[in-house]
């Protein structure tokens, strides 16, 4: 499983306000709450691999400025 983590937080918050948007007014853009956008920026969250790439895009930025992308492992499920 592909997990996009926030790098920094407080510099994303600050392209959001570049592009002359609240957080309110961005988390719109992006189809999402303003609660989900916030609970991924306060690191409580992790977006899809989807997400954080229309995230990064909007903000004219490349997915990994934006997000460390992690691999893990997910558990097998064993067919009975």
């Amino acid at each position: 499983m592909i997990v996009p983590k926030v790098r920094d937080a407080k510099k994303m918050r600050v392209l959001i306000g570049q592009t002359g948007n609240s957080q309110r007014a961005f988390s719109c853009k992006l189809g999402i709450s303003e609660m989900h956008l916030s609970r991924i920026l306060n690191e409580n969250s992790t977006p899809s691999v989807m997400l954080a790439n229309k995230i990064a895009t909007a903000l004219g930025k490349e997915v990994t400025d934006l997000f460390e992308i992690k691999v893990r492992e997910t558990a097998k499920r064993i067919r009975r």
